[in-house]
């Protein structure tokens, strides 16, 4: 039995989506029909389990067909042309072993239903296209999409598809702007399905409602939400100053921490309050909608004087400020926030985890300068969170405020917190 002798050069065309549908605007189904033809073998149905456990990783498989179909009183077995052509030596052995004595060709029509998105994708759009749709968020029922200018022209068509391939979307969004107003929600436009953007997510083990057209979420993020909740304990005082619908606020909530978490967005804030009841923490969480500098020098602030004189179990007080494109900012909010003979008790001094972005040809030193000296930055926790954009990512800095910070009584020069650091803990002392 001679493998190459019984498959001619035709078997081995290509299962791509027909060459006639490049550059297409408009979603035309039809127009993806094509006859391929396919390699197959027979065997008996006794033997089908057998052949099946060898043949296996020859099989031709795609959506909507199945490899092994009824012949009559046999079963016939497609397998891949490709890996045919590829492979004839391994493959014969195969086929010995298996004592199977010949390979035919059959004609396979394919159609719409019989590729993937990205198969379709690859077959549509320009060869020079700069774009991936491949990089896309879920969000519920919803895909989100952020394409590139050269893609604009597909959009529909992108979306129609996206939503004709995943049984449990029923809409299909893109980016309209980047996140520039103050309530960090997106501009999105609907390219097709429902304009429903209303939904219910799970993320570690916690359930978060919102409506995605008003407020910020990112499923990107659930690594460090839960990086995050490690580094606290049971009864530790958190403040979460763009707590946003509570990602971080829920889960801390959860492990028992005392939890105040803001946004300025009332949307946001709504969702928020919504999220502590469908994860049962209204005793935990305590939702506030106020701007992030009077939260800090109202909430925070009273919040620590009372902290200070109750805590008699050593917990710890974390602060998180999630709103990487101004968050550092802030940090000045924290300087002089105290009066020293207004406070009785001064105990543990609480930790800060502060986002930023930075991008591909920024130093760290540099963006940290503005609020660091050369020395401090050498102490800071400096962490990667993740990759936003090919020149972009997202940072965190972590480290211990001083006393010295929040009794700090002179004008400091412009934005620059002139501190060391104690060797014995990531602690700022001026």
């Amino acid at each position: 039995m001679n493998l190459g002798n019984n498959i001619s050069s035709d078997q081995t065309n290509s299962i791509a989506p027909p060459s006639e549908v490049r550059g297409i605007k408009i979603l035309n189904r039809a127009a993806f029909s094509k006859e391929i033809h396919v390699p197959y073998v027979l065997v008996t149905p006794e033997k089908v389990k057998e052949v099946a456990k060898s043949l296996k990783p020859y099989f031709l498989k795609m959506p909507n067909l199945q490899p092994i179909q009824n012949e009559g009183k046999e079963k016939k077995v497609l397998l891949h042309p490709q890996l045919v052509e590829k492979n004839p030596i391994e493959l014969q052995k195969i086929l010995n072993k298996l004592n199977l004595k010949s390979i035919s060709k059959t004609i396979v029509n394919l159609s719409y239903d019989n590729w993937t998105s990205d198969q379709i994708f690859k077959a549509v759009l320009p060869l020079d296209s700069t774009g991936n749709v491949s990089s896309y968020s879920i969000i519920g029922h919803i895909i989100h999409l952020n394409l590139k200018p050269d893609l604009m022209d597909f959009k529909h068509l992108i979306g129609e598809v996206l939503l004709d391939k995943f049984s449990n979307i029923r809409t299909v969004v893109n980016k309209a702007q980047i996140i520039e107003n103050e309530f960090r929600n997106i501009n999105i436009e609907l390219l097709s399905g429902e304009p429903n953007f209303e939904v219910l997510v799970k993320e570690n083990n916690n359930q978060f409602a919102f409506d995605f057209s008003k407020v910020f979420w990112n499923p990107r993020l659930s690594n460090e939400h839960n990086e995050i909740v490690k580094k606290t304990n049971s009864g530790d005082l958190v403040y979460d100053v763009f707590a946003g619908v509570g990602p971080f606020a829920v889960p801390l909530a959860k492990k028992k921490c005392h939890v105040h978490a803001n946004d300025l967005n009332p949307d946001s804030f709504k969702w928020l309050c919504h999220n502590s009841k469908l994860n049962k923490v209204t005793n935990y969480l305590h939702p506030y909608n106020l701007d992030g500098k009077e939260f800090i020098q109202t909430i925070i602030k009273n919040g620590l004087i009372d902290f200070w004189k109750t805590n008699k179990d050593d917990n710890q007080v974390h602060i998180l400020m999630n709103l990487p494109a101004s968050a550092l900012e802030f940090l000045e909010c924290f300087r002089g926030l105290f009066v020293r003979e207004n406070i009785e008790q001064i105990g543990n001094m609480p930790i800060v985890y502060c986002y930023f972005f930075q991008k591909k040809d920024e130093n760290v030193s540099d963006i940290l300068g503005k609020y660091f000296d050369a020395e401090i930055q050498k102490s800071l926790e400096i962490t990667f969170v993740r990759n936003v954009a090919p020149n972009k990512t997202m940072m965190r800095i972590t480290y211990k405020i001083s006393k010295e910070i929040f009794f700090y009584s002179c004008e400091p020069p412009a934005k620059k917190l002139k501190c060391e650091f104690e060797t014995s803990e990531i602690n700022l002392k001026c």
